[in-house]
């Protein structure tokens, strides 16, 4: 009679059984986990530190006297998406370039949305005194920044000098 070794390992029934039950717990924490949120989120805060980069370039070069701000009132290109992403003044920020430099010394061009359509763009507005900046944000998370921002718009996020000037 040959004698039976312990055998040690697992069936093929109790394999087949875990990897069942890792896909249960996986489907259900993919269901849990909301992808398309964290992405708006991600979106949406890359979106305010360009608006915050855009910002301090303006800041920068108005306080060196290297721009001067104009009146864009009726401007048809002051967004990211007729605009163009120039920074000499001639892109969807509008100024004078009284040195020519533009923003060179802080920003390399002007950031564009990640999505960029009607729903989703930055735009630009200035009274030739003060500036605007505005952001579309898409996230819950975030909304509270636009309702928080001091601006006149709860449902955009604004940054600048002047934040009535839309």
């Amino acid at each position: 009679m040959p004698e039976y070794k312990n055998q040690q390992g697992f069936t093929l029934i109790e394999l087949l059984i875990v990897i069942i039950i890792i896909g249960i717990l996986a489907g259900i924490l993919i269901n849990i986990i909301n992808i398309k949120e964290y992405q708006a989120q991600a979106r949406d805060a890359r979106r305010m530190n360009d608006l915050l980069s855009v910002q301090t370039a303006l800041v920068d070069s108005l306080a060196n006297q290297s721009i001067s701000l104009v009146d864009t009132t009726g401007c048809g290109d002051c967004d990211s998406i007729n605009g163009t992403d120039a920074i000499d003044g001639t892109g969807w920020v509008k100024f004078n370039d009284l040195r020519g430099r533009g923003l060179i010394d802080i920003i390399s061009v002007l950031p564009t949305d990640q999505i960029n359509d009607a729903d989703y763009h930055f735009e630009y507005y200035s009274d030739g005194i003060d500036f605007e900046l505005n952001a579309f944000l898409e996230s819950d998370r975030y909304q509270i920044n636009a309702q928080q921002d001091g601006g006149n718009d709860d449902t955009v996020y604004e940054r600048g000098f002047n934040l009535n000037l839309k």
